[in-house]
């Protein structure tokens, strides 16, 4: 009878014991299978985070390029600059005015010669580019930070 007893025992505490080993193998499965995924999901999230960063590099290169195209046509006309003179001040006159800025034309500027003309005309078309740099970078910035 001892022994039965001593065996039962034995058994029911194996039993428990085995049960618990089984839980806590199966615990520390469960741990690498769960790290493994926040690894995977962490991977993932910085290869995201790249690859938007890329495409926020294009779009602003794209903006960029679009931005310088539109002054062109000032460019081509500043090769004659005082017969086109009067068009390419209407020009920036206009692109000021779409941008909100105070805009002074050449005769009140109180310059005379070509060389002032060229340089007016140079310090312009950097403002207005410079404004549609920087309007367009927050642009950018507002539309990245707004998905973040």
């Amino acid at each position: 009878m001892k022994t039965l007893s001593l065996s039962i025992i034995f058994i029911t505490f194996f039993s428990i014991f085995s049960a618990q080993a089984q839980n806590h193998i199966a615990q520390e499965a469960f741990d690498v299978y769960w790290n493994s995924l926040a690894e995977d999901n962490n991977i993932y999230s910085q290869e995201r985070i790249e690859k938007e960063k890329l495409e926020v590099q294009k779009v602003r290169k794209l903006i960029q390029e679009s931005i310088k195209k539109e002054l062109q046509e000032v460019k081509e006309l500043s090769g004659d600059l005082v017969t086109n003179f009067a068009v390419i001040e209407d020009h920036l006159h206009q692109e000021f005015e779409k941008l909100g800025l105070s805009y002074t034309h050449f005769e009140k500027s109180g310059h005379k010669s070509a060389i002032a003309m060229e340089n007016w005309v140079d310090n312009h078309t950097t403002v207005i580019l410079k404004h549609k740099l920087s309007h367009a970078e927050q642009e950018i910035n507002t539309f990245y930070d707004r998905n973040h």
